[in-house]
């Protein structure tokens, strides 16, 4: 399993863009002065699922697709840019 990095801008509803590598990301928002989030996400797999597996949380029993479609986790990787900065 992989992962792809999002990039959420600050104040944005959605995704700005999408990268298979955690360095053309980074060069991207640096390079455009980008404010926001990057995270890396697992690919083919939920968040909630992802962290189950990895034994990083406990998980329900049998969680309610709301349960699974709203779920995130600390346990992403993640990085906060301002104005193209790490920070």
């Amino acid at each position: 399993m992989g992962f792809v990095y999002v990039f959420h801008g600050e104040g944005a509803s959605f995704a700005a863009a999408v990268y298979s590598t955690v360095e053309d990301a980074k060069a991207a928002i640096v390079t455009n002065g980008m404010s926001g989030t990057l995270t890396a996400y697992p690919l083919g797999q939920t968040v909630y699922a992802h962290v189950v597996e990895e034994g990083l949380f406990k998980g329900k029993d049998s969680p309610e697709p709301r349960y699974i479609q709203r779920f995130t986790s600390a346990y992403l990787e993640h990085f906060h840019f301002v104005d193209g900065v790490l920070a």
